[in-house]
């Protein structure tokens, strides 16, 4: 989607991006007196690897990043916190599972 939003004074401002059963963004913007652009990309939550699913996969970067095997990017750290938390655990995982074989809803 794109969205303007006209007439914003200059200075440095945190936009945040929210969707339903998408991880919150947030990027620190700086205005001046020209027109930007920014791109912001959301991913969905329990969707680890970017690929627009939610699949075992998911779950198993998460607990590969729980032993320290794998680090999950910054980009995808609030797509891993499933269950909300603000910590990657294995219950993370276990909820994209569950998710997988229909037993549980991420929202």
């Amino acid at each position: 989607a794109s969205y303007s939003i006209p007439n914003v004074a200059s200075g440095t401002y945190t936009m945040k991006v929210m969707k339903k059963g998408h991880a919150t963004s947030t990027k620190v913007v700086t205005v001046t007196n020209t027109n930007i652009t920014e791109n912001i990309t959301i991913y969905l939550v329990g969707d680890v690897d970017g690929n627009g699913m939610i699949t075992a996969n998911d779950a198993s970067l998460i607990l590969q990043h729980c032993v320290g095997s794998y680090k999950i990017g910054d980009a995808y750290i609030n797509a891993a916190d499933v269950d909300g938390n603000r910590t990657i655990t294995a219950n993370d995982a276990s909820l994209i599972l569950q998710h997988c074989v229909g037993s549980y809803t991420i929202e």
